[in-house]
C-alpha cells in the first residue's frame, strides 16, 4: 500500500499508542488463534460505545467536508449491535469523553484512528474464518473486500485538504488515549472476568 506524506508522519507518531491499543488486556481475546467466547464477547461490548460516540465525528465530518469518503461506519456499528444481540451481551457505557472533533485535521486524525482499525478487524475476521470459528464477526468483516482501497481513499482525500499534520496528530494521539483510558476503566469498573 503506497504511503503519502501525512499517513506516513500519522504510522510514526501514533505507532507507540497503537502497540499500546493492541495489546490492551481486553482486546487480548481477538488476537488469539481460537477466542474465549467469554472474552470475544467483553472485547466486543468495550468496543461498542466507541462506535456510538464516533458516529458524532462523523456527523461532524458530513458538515465539515459533504465527502462519504471512507467505510460506512453505521452499517460497522449495526454489525457490532448484531454480533453482540448474538452473543447475548449487553454493550457497556462509554467511560471517557469522547473528544471534540470540529475542524478538518481533529475530523481527519480521529478517523485516521477508527476506519484505520476496521483493517485490524478485517485481518480478525480472516483468521477466524480460517480457523472456523464459530464467532459472529460481521463486525470484524464489516469493511469487506473493498476496505483496503476505501482507506486508501480516505488517506488520499485527508492528504488533498493539506491539514496541519501537527494537528492531525495530535487528534489522532488524543483518541487513541481516550479509547486506552476507556478500556482501562471497563476493567476497573465492570464486574466481570476477564481472560
Amino acid at each position: 500500500m503506497a504511503v503519502n506524506g501525512l499517513h506516513r508522519a500519522l504510522r510514526d507518531a501514533t505507532a507507540p499508542l497503537h502497540r499500546q491499543l493492541d495489546h490492551h488486556p481486553l482486546l487480548q481475546p481477538l488476537t488469539q488463534p481460537v477466542p474465549d467466547r467469554h472474552g470475544y464477547a467483553i472485547a466486543l461490548a468495550a468496543l461498542q460505545p466507541i462506535h456510538v460516540a464516533y458516529q458524532t465525528t462523523l456527523a461532524a465530518w458530513q458538515t465539515h467536508f459533504a465527502q462519504p469518503v471512507g467505510l460506512d461506519a453505521r452499517a460497522r456499528l449495526d454489525a457490532l449491535d448484531a454480533d453482540l444481540a448474538t452473543l447475548d451481551q449487553s454493550p457497556f457505557p462509554l467511560r471517557a469523553r469522547w473528544p471534540e472533533a470540529d475542524r478538518g485535521a481533529a475530523l481527519i486524525g480521529q478517523r485516521y484512528v477508527i476506519d484505520g482499525s476496521a483493517l485490524g478487524g478485517l485481518a480478525i475476521a480472516t483468521r477466524l474464518d480460517r480457523t472456523g470459528s464459530d464467532l459472529p464477526r460481521r463486525f470484524l468483516a464489516a469493511g469487506g473486500a473493498d476496505l483496503p482501497a476505501r482507506w486508501r481513499a480516505l488517506l488520499a482525500f485527508a492528504e488533498q485538504q493539506q491539514p496541519d499534520p501537527a494537528a492531525v496528530i495530535d487528534a489522532a494521539c488524543t483518541l487513541f488515549h481516550t479509547l486506552l483510558d476507556h478500556l482501562d476503566q471497563v476493567v476497573a469498573l465492570q464486574p466481570v472476568r476477564y481472560p
